[in-house]
């Protein structure tokens, strides 16, 4: 009964490295530790080769860590691209160069869309209502770079 605890462990362990969910690995982890318990003589027995084990893995992960970066599953594995703004990634920042101004809308905003002035595109939301295409709107805020605007009633 130890040993089939023990190989199950280890197969839901292996199951949580192609399926990670959790289960598995928390399934196999207590089955192994209990597969150990059965099968030793007696407890210090069993804790010194649970500690052994913990111990074997650890330099097993230290030596995988040490050599992906130096094989093409590092690639696979782990975001190597840097994001930075030279290679166009940017953040969100506040776009409150338009507020107050009256603009005509290029899409219908229901609520979000586009708007427009000097034939320049914005991306718009109104604050609730559903805008018509060609109608003015005032910008009245914004989140990041889209403009929050209103009707405007002249």
């Amino acid at each position: 009964m130890g040993v089939g605890l023990l190989v199950l462990g280890v197969a839901f362990l292996v199951a949580e490295i192609f399926l990670p969910s959790g289960l598995f690995g928390v399934s196999g982890f207590i089955s192994f530790i209990i597969g150990i318990f059965m099968i030793a003589p007696n407890v210090y027995f069993a804790v010194s080769i649970i500690a052994l084990s913990i111990i074997f893995f650890a330099f097993i992960l230290f030596i995988l860590a040490k050599s992906i970066p130096k094989n093409s599953l590092y690639k696979t594995l782990l975001l190597k691209t840097k994001l930075d703004s030279e290679g166009g990634f940017l953040s969100s920042k506040e776009n409150t160069n338009h507020i107050g101004e009256i603009m005509e809308v290029d899409t219908f905003l229901r609520p979000s869309g586009r708007i427009k002035k000097d034939d320049v595109i914005y991306d718009a939301m109104s604050e609730s209502e559903f805008i018509e295409k060609g109608q003015k709107v005032k910008v009245v805020g914004n989140k990041g770079y889209i403009l929050i605007v209103k009707r405007f009633e002249e």
